[in-house]
């Protein structure tokens, strides 16, 4: 038999289970560090901004503390001067106006390092009023860009410490479960791949931390070796078995048909000699007991040979050595010889003979002797089991496109469904009352499905207790040597034929 291959579900190539784990934790840590430090960005650029915001704030106010009365009064220098102060203690301060209530500039001044437009900035204005008088306006701007870059870097800076952190836990993770899960997976696996070599006596040994669900694996996976072992033990067994059976059964072959052999010739030589007595062919012989006596040995002797020659047929059946010698065979005429010798042996039991046969049947290729035989065994067999009072009738049909189709149906004590198989196996028979009163060998159904299955045909055998037997056989259309006048075919199925 050849090894099973499967299909790969995809055309993907197929990766590890280690493999698919490390990515797979590989990619959960970048997600979860990326995660955690835009999250932490973004909750101290909210923080930091809001205090940034109040700082400034602050800043503001006191610039405009500071000035308010030089404002008022428009002193410039002063102004300037105190401006001039806090602008070179607070690097972060980008611009700063003040203007009169007119609207002219009274301090206007800009850091010449970048264009305010390029940074991320903060605004502040307020009106300068005094008791409802207004005496002007005061405007800054503050650079927030450092402030900014400061939160990105320590996002990324806590978003990489956080990678770090996961990354470590996964490749301690990944370790773990290695070690846990991968590697018995591994061993079990290899362990199966060995079955398919026929390596099943060995048994695996997992690391005592191994988790509860594969060590329940490990055990179905020993188990499993074991009775692979018993299997493979019962294979060679049986094995062994069959060829000393097949050697037993030739043996018994040959040895049937020798001693049938050995046992014909002296049973030929008393058939004779009886024949010869009891015809009185050398002088009559006088004593009455004398006459039964050869009357009884010639019987004897008739019965015996024909047990011996259904065991040397069935003996040259199961060794393959049955041959056919066909010739051309009258069918008609072979079914009336056939029954002409079962007449008597019907009327003893009170059994009658019905006759269904056309008025014409062609011939057919066959082996005529095998064909009366098959005949005399199966409606041997329906007067044998069919009660005083019962019928036996044969019928018989041709098609030229299903050939010879030959029935016998008896109206005797029928076999029961789950017997059947039983019937038609060699030296097996029947237990029941009726049948341990009949004697036989249990060859003759045996016989003849054989011989007609050696012809090509087909044998069909269907019955019920206390109804009946119903027998059909063909034999096939490639056996006809005329065309049929007959185109009726008895139909198969439960005494159908046993009517009339």
């Amino acid at each position: 038999m050849l090894p099973l291959r499967l299909k790969p579900s995809s055309n993907l190539h197929p990766t590890s289970l280690t493999v698919q784990l490390l990515l797979a934790l590989l990619f959960i840590t970048v997600i979860v560090s990326t995660a955690a430090g835009f999250i932490m960005r973004d909750f101290e650029r909210g923080y930091l901004t809001s205090r940034l915001n109040m700082e400034n704030e602050r800043k503001f106010d006191l610039l405009v503390y500071a000035t308010t009365d030089d404002i008022i009064s428009q002193d410039i220098p002063r102004i300037d001067t105190t401006i001039h102060n806090l602008i070179q203690s607070d690097s972060t301060l980008l611009s700063l106006q003040i203007l009169n209530s007119a609207g002219r500039a009274l301090f206007n001044w800009h850091r010449e390092q970048q264009k305010p437009g390029d940074r991320k900035t903060q605004a502040f204005t307020r009106q300068l009023q005094l008791e409802g008088e207004d005496f002007g306006t005061f405007s800054a701007v503050w650079d927030l860009s450092a402030a900014d870059r400061k939160i990105n870097q320590h996002g990324f800076m806590f978003a990489a410490a956080i990678g770090t952190i996961c990354l470590t836990m996964s490749l301690l993770f990944y370790t773990l479960i290695t070690r846990l899960i991968i590697l018995p997976l591994k061993r079990m696996g290899a362990r199966l791949a060995e079955f398919r070599h026929g390596v099943f006596d060995r048994v695996i040994r997992l690391p005592a931390f191994t988790p509860l669900e594969l060590r329940e694996l490990e055990t179905s996976v020993n188990q499993l070796g074991e009775l692979m072992t018993q299997k493979e033990q019962y294979n060679i067994e049986r094995e062994a078995a069959h060829a000393a059976a097949v050697a037993a059964n030739r043996t018994k072959s040959e040895f049937l048909a020798n001693v049938s052999h050995d046992l014909r010739t002296p049973l030929n030589a008393i058939i004779g000699f009886s024949d010869t007595m009891r015809m009185g062919i050398f002088g009559s012989i006088e004593n009455p007991r004398y006459r039964d006596y050869i009357e009884y040995i010639n019987n004897s002797g008739v019965h015996l040979l024909s047990i011996i020659n259904d065991i040397l047929d069935i003996s040259k059946i199961q060794s393959g050595k049955m041959s056919l010698e066909e010739s051309k065979v009258d069918l008609l005429q072979t079914i009336e010889a056939s029954l002409v010798l079962l007449y008597a042996r019907a009327r003893e039991g009170g059994v009658r003979i019905v006759k269904k046969l056309p008025a014409r049947l062609p011939f057919i290729r066959a082996d005529e002797r095998k064909l009366k035989q098959i005949l005399l065994n199966l409606v041997t067999n329906s007067v044998k089991y069919t009660p005083f009072g019962g019928s036996v009738t044969i019928s018989a049909s041709v098609n030229r496109d299903l050939g010879v189709l030959v029935t016998v149906a008896d109206t005797g004590i029928g076999i029961a469904a789950d017997q059947i198989k039983t019937a038609l196996e060699p030296f097996a028979q029947i237990e029941n009352a009726y049948t341990r009163r009949e004697t036989g060998t249990g060859l003759g159904l045996p016989i003849a499905k054989a011989l007609i299955e050696l012809h090509g045909g087909t044998f069909e055998l269907t019955s019920e207790v206390g109804v009946g037997t119903f027998i059909q056989f063909s034999l096939p259309a490639s056996r006809l040597l005329e065309p049929s006048s007959t185109a009726e075919i008895v139909e198969f199925g439960p005494f159908r034929a046993n009517t009339g």
